[in-house]
């Protein structure tokens, strides 16, 4: 009974939320009611006033040591793996949550740019208008993949990007240099349209006219890539707009790949320079 009276009773009542003085005061009073059970025991039931507890006081603090000992570390080491456990699932729950969040913000905006360049196609009856429509169920099957979290082949991935930017050079007059090296597939793994969003930022923020100019380069060592892109700025535009469009970027890689990044982003007078380097997972 005192066992269970601390492990069920005292510590969910008292220790659990916080309020020590009760339960020191409640514990206090139950080792004594046991303390007297123990004396009646260890004297044959006998009438406990005609006699001292003297020469049990050492039996008495030492059986109270232990009972209260295991009871109270075995329900206090439980409360501590059931808090732990509550942790890491909210935890997790948490990093969930804001991942598919911040993936919902980025699929309608590149979808939405490329329904808007196909509509112009069409509306001219572009015979580029095909190749669009064609790149365009690329995006679709690369955003199906991201929602399912399933990461790709870092191959496909550049074969995406490329396609991306063929499709918006349809759109745009600016030119686009392109370095990407080829890699044999099932090597290295990414998280799907990753790399997208600083694409995307040179398209929505840098100068896309004739007059301007874009570079994508990406290298790649061992598990370790750099993607860096340049373009021309737009003048309507301050470094604070062309940093604040990575923030949903920066927070996804530290969702995903925490420690395993680094993202530079440098204003120039005339032009903007965005550079991530990444460790992929293998395999």
């Amino acid at each position: 009974m005192y066992f269970y009276s601390i492990y069920s009773i005292l510590f969910p009542l008292f220790f659990k939320s916080s309020r020590y003085t009760l339960f020191i005061a409640f514990t206090v009073l139950i080792s004594v009611v046991h303390c007297i059970g123990l004396w009646w025991v260890w004297s044959g039931f006998s009438n406990l006033f005609n006699q001292t507890p003297d020469a049990y006081l050492s039996g008495f603090i030492g059986a109270n040591f232990i009972f209260f000992s295991v009871s109270f570390t075995w329900r206090y080491l439980n409360f501590l793996i059931v808090n732990t456990q509550k942790k890491y699932f909210r935890t997790n729950e948490l990093k969930t949550s804001e991942l598919n969040f911040l993936k919902a913000q980025i699929n309608p905006h590149f979808l939405f740019n490329t329904l808007g360049c196909i509509n112009g196609l069409a509306l001219t009856n572009s015979a580029q208008t095909g190749y669009a429509i064609k790149n365009f169920n690329q995006l679709i099957t690369a955003s199906s993949k991201m929602k399912g979290g399933i990461k790709i082949d870092f191959q496909h991935e550049l074969n995406f990007l490329k396609n991306y930017i063929n499709l918006q050079q349809i759109r745009y007059s600016v030119p686009v240099s392109i370095e990407f090296p080829e890699i044999d597939e099932n090597q290295l793994y990414i998280e799907p349209l990753l790399i997208l969003p600083l694409i995307e930022n040179v398209f929505k923020c840098g100068d896309v006219s004739d007059e301007g100019f874009i570079t994508v380069k990406c290298s790649i060592q061992n598990n370790d890539i750099s993607v860096s892109i340049r373009n021309m700025t737009n003048r309507n535009n301050t470094s604070g707009d062309l940093n604040k469009n990575l923030e949903k970027l920066k927070k996804r890689l530290e969702i995903i790949y925490p420690k395993k990044f680094n993202l530079f982003l440098k204003q120039y007078p005339d032009n903007f320079i965005s550079t991530l380097n990444l460790t992929l997972d293998e395999k």
